[in-house]
């Protein structure tokens, strides 16, 4: 009954343990995410104005060429397989992210240790 008691009062500590470290990964990985996130925002703000100046730019010098309407839409087709290319390493990004990875290794260990105590406790 000791023995039991003990290993309840472990368990809840280590539980414990363990929600602490969820709680310091989480404030970790949230601070981080919203960094990358006001970082990006930033730079797709920027590279928004640099993509109307250039193509006002380019439209400026086309203007007066037979074929100005198949150069535009060459420089859409360009911004659309550059804007694809963004979404599928964004994509990849996204899903290599593991941000509570520690955690999620801290909580397996110890549910197999608490299999192997509960299955030499039955035996």
């Amino acid at each position: 009954m000791i023995d039991t008691l003990s290993m309840a009062g472990a368990v809840i500590d280590a539980a414990r343990n363990r929600g602490r470290l969820a709680l310091a990964e989480s404030k970790l990985a949230l601070r981080d995410a919203l960094g990358i996130i006001s970082l990006m925002a930033a730079a797709l703000l920027l590279l928004m104005l640099v993509g109307l100046a250039l193509t006002l730019a380019f439209a400026a010098l086309v203007w007066d060429m037979e074929h100005r309407v198949l150069y535009l839409c060459l420089l859409g087709i360009g911004y659309g397989v550059a804007a694809y290319a963004s979404v599928v390493v964004a994509k990849k990004r996204v899903s290599n992210w593991h941000p509570l990875e520690e955690t999620s290794g801290q909580l397996a260990e110890d549910c197999e240790a608490l299999r192997n105590h509960f299955s030499k406790s039955s035996d």
